[in-house]
């Protein structure tokens, strides 16, 4: 197994773990996603019924399921490359 899948499978067991609605929905969102620019997330995500999207993007950040690049939000790289190989579904 590469270390990029590792990596992956790791972030995935973290990800179904969550029990936080709205960590939830932020994560379902990016997962859809995977990068959107930050302004267009946040109201976005509002709309989806995050109450303060802003503090929930960042207590994924401090998690390391999510990155924030120069303008965007990102699912960290090896989630990418997992999803977009159709390796596997993310249940949550």
């Amino acid at each position: 197994m590469k270390e990029w899948e590792r990596e992956a499978l790791e972030l995935k067991s973290k990800i179904e773990s969550l029990t936080d609605e709205e960590e939830r929905i932020v994560m379902r969102y990016f997962i859809r996603y995977r990068s959107v620019g930050i302004l267009i997330a946040l109201a976005e995500l509002k709309n989806e019924g995050v109450k303060d999207p802003e503090e929930v993007i960042v207590r994924l950040i401090e998690k390391g399921l999510l990155e924030k690049g120069a303008a965007s939000i990102n699912l960290p790289a090896a989630l990418r490359r997992y999803i977009g190989r159709g390796r596997g579904r993310i249940n949550i």
